[in-house]
């Protein structure tokens, strides 16, 4: 293989020896890939249940994939991986922007960091030239002037920089990592790590180029896509108005919940439209490295700053805190960036603590004075920066939730949406099983890791005001797509429970092999574009020289679930901790779903279901030693073996 499409170098800085290595990278990719593979193989080998994720010798990984940086439409991903403070699990964030193609072009597929600096420093890597540079300027710059501080010292526009705000400085949980305006990797507080190492940020500036062994043929298969990708509605409609009017229709299918998930509709007379707000304010389109779909919206307002946004930024902070002020909006959506910090998180903290002051649990005392109240400017900016700078009560909020909820006490835990100690997601997932299903078993609690669009969408396309014919056809297609990925076609039907495992783990493989890969999912068959994974093979095979077939990729994706699966039970994940919030199995209170039910028996089967196909016990969801041993994991099953897990037939929560 060589090295064609792999760098072949995986950096390793030791912050704690002030000490830099490499080794190869060819040792890892036959069974992981690259990206977030071999990020969770390097993990597992070097981060014990004995480690606290804040701790020094808490590892952070940094991945490109072998399509990252090449002219495959969408290659810019970064996969970054630690254990996390937020779950006390593996923890996994993925981000866009051009940083990973610039660790590509200076020879280099992985950064580990390990250790603690004694003081705040930045990581400077110049092709083979590595530096650990000092950054006691940097420290308590947002994320922005980070980057451009950055970038002059080292009088290079060109170079990419990846940091932390002010909110990862003070360890805020839920800290993001920032690169260029609006790319973050916001779950699961890998900007916290960062933070917890006194460092900064990685600035990276390669001029090399990926070797690819047959350039012709990968050049003509990526036009092929390209091609492809062009002519999709996905791409009209993400390339136009981005997530601006799928939020729009979410709220009119009542897909977004208000009020901490306890009403799912706005006050009688009351209309939000993000996409009014985008034609009168929309400066430009803007896109990651090589990618033409540009879903991401620049703003400029008028007294309102300049702010790139996408994807859950419309739900989380418009319905989920019921705020119909759209500049208030962008308000909140610069101050996240600015600060590092994740938004999906820091919104469902802030409507906690809102719910908790109407029940009485906290009050104006514990808030210093502010009165919490729905879609205020004056609870939620306060809140906002409290919690950034891990203020008051800020203080606690800024703590994994089931410290928090520990120390408020009072039955603080009974209002908070979590699971396995992750903030949810803005959606309403009750009276979508699958997607239920993804949140509860998801590998880093939340669905965006397996959530499988096919039942959304089936139901999304009701709101797009089409004539009788053409929904008759769109539902017809979607449950002719179920019937080929799980043989039932009821599977499309939200509501439904059939199928829905084969539905989830179809899904979880087609995003897992996006993120191996380096590249974006929204630019695969995730999207129903046709981009599948027999194409992706196709490209991988011209660009490394050797045959690889779509089979190869879907089984290394099993093997990478079932590795980070095997992390999380070493941990002390059981099948426990698969769930849901209460809330979520109560009759929905209004809305298109009004009445429905998550019914907890029936949830508890497709938890069974789904771990059959995964091939982990059915009754603990720990991974068998049959299945580690078939997916080429040996030395991991005897590492849960010697552990005492592999033999355990039933397990209490230690979490």
């Amino acid at each position: 293989m060589g090295h064609y499409l792999i760098a072949g170098k995986i950096l390793r800085v030791d912050l704690t020896n002030q000490k830099i290595s490499e080794e190869p990278t060819n040792a890892y990719f036959e069974q992981f890939i690259g990206g977030r593979g071999i990020n969770a193989k390097i993990i597992y080998d070097g981060v014990t249940p004995e480690l606290k994720p804040l701790d020094p010798d808490n590892i952070i990984t940094f991945g490109a994939g072998p399509l990252t940086g090449t002219e495959f439409p969408g290659s810019s991903r970064t996969d970054i991986m630690a254990k996390s403070p937020v779950t006390n699990l593996l923890g996994n964030s993925n981000v866009g922007g051009h940083w990973s193609p610039e660790v590509k072009f200076a020879g280099y597929d992985h950064i580990v960091i390990q250790g603690k600096a004694e003081k705040p420093v930045y990581i400077s890597i110049n092709n083979k030239n590595v530096d650990i540079r000092d950054a006691g300027n940097l420290w308590g710059k947002d994320t922005w002037e980070t980057q451009s501080l950055i970038k002059a010292e080292l009088g290079d526009l060109d170079t990419q920089v990846m940091c932390i705000g002010p909110a990862g400085e003070k360890l805020v949980c839920y800290a993001t990592i920032q690169t260029c305006m609006g790319d973050a990797a916001g779950r699961t507080g890998m900007g916290a790590v960062m933070g917890s190492k006194n460092l900064k940020a990685i600035a990276v500036r390669g001029t090399g180029g990926i070797k690819i062994a047959d350039p012709n043929k990968y050049s003509e298969l990526c036009k092929e896509v390209y091609n492809l990708l062009k002519e999709h509605p996905s791409y009209q409609e993400l390339s136009q108005v981005g997530a601006t009017r799928l939020t729009d229709l979410f709220g009119k299918i009542n897909y977004i919940p208000l009020e901490n998930f306890q009403k799912y509709t706005w006050d009688e007379g009351k209309e939000i439209s993000c996409e009014d707000f985008l034609k009168k304010y929309l400066y430009k389109k803007v896109g990651c490295f090589g990618c033409p779909m540009r879903c991401k919206e620049f703003y400029k307002v008028p007294d309102g700053g300049d702010v790139v946004l996408s994807c859950n930024f419309y739900s989380d902070f418009i319905w989920r805190l019921k705020n119909s002020d759209m500049k208030l909006f962008l308000e909140i959506a610069s101050l996240c960036q600015n600060n590092g910090i994740d938004q999906i998180s820091v919104a469902g903290i802030i409507s906690w603590a809102i719910e908790m002051f109407e029940k009485g649990v906290i009050t104006e005392k514990d808030t210093e004075g502010i009165p919490l109240k729905w879609g205020s400017r004056e609870t939620i900016i306060p809140m906002l920066k409290k919690i950034i700078n891990r203020e008051g009560i800020g203080d606690i909020l800024g703590q994994d939730v089931k410290t928090a909820a520990n120390q408020i006490g009072k039955g603080a835990d009974k209002y908070i949406m979590h699971t396995k100690g992750n903030p949810l997601y803005g959606s309403n997932i009750a009276p979508f099983r699958g997607s239920a299903l993804a949140t509860a078993v998801g590998s880093r609690g939340d669905l965006m890791r397996s959530i499988p669009l096919l039942e959304l969408n089936r139901v999304l396309i009701s709101a797009y005001g089409f004539d009788e014919a053409t929904l008759k056809m769109y539902e017809e297609y979607y449950d002719d797509l179920a019937e080929k990925i799980t043989g039932k076609r009821k599977a499309a039907i939200s509501t439904e429970y059939e199928g829905k495992s084969a539905l989830v783990g179809y899904y979880e493989d087609i995003i897992t092999i996006n993120d191996m890969l380096g590249n974006c999912k929204w630019i695969s068959s995730y999207l129903d574009i046709p981009i599948t994974p027999e194409m992706q093979a196709n490209i991988l095979s011209a660009g490394l020289g050797i045959s690889i077939e779509a089979d190869e990729l879907f089984k290394a994706a099993k093997r990478i679930r079932c590795l980070e699966r095997a992390f999380d039970v070493r941990e002390g994940l059981t099948q426990f901790d698969d769930t849901l919030p209460d809330r979520l199995f109560e009759p929905l209170p209004d809305g298109k779903f009004k009445g429905e039910r998550l019914d907890r028996s029936k949830f508890e089967k497709m938890k069974e279901e789904f771990y059959t196909l995964r091939g982990w016990d059915t009754k603990t969801g720990i991974p068998t030693g049959q299945t580690l041993e078939k997916l080429g994991l040996k030395e991991i099953a005897e590492d849960l073996s010697n552990r005492g897990i592999l033999s355990s037939t039933k397990k209490k929560s230690k979490r």
